[in-house]
């Protein structure tokens, strides 16, 4: 269904691996951005 140019189906599966970590990396790095909300992490010492 998706051989085109005979490279095989893992072109697509690549992509969509590469997407969704695309797509995790941001999010980690937005909630990492983000002014915490937590004091419990930050007052438990």
């Amino acid at each position: 269904m998706f051989q085109q140019d005979g490279m095989g189906d893992y072109t697509t599966a690549i992509f969509v691996l590469v997407g969704i970590a695309a797509v995790l990396t941001t999010a980690v790095v937005y909630v990492l951005v983000q002014p915490t909300d937590l004091p419990m992490i930050n007052e438990e010492k």
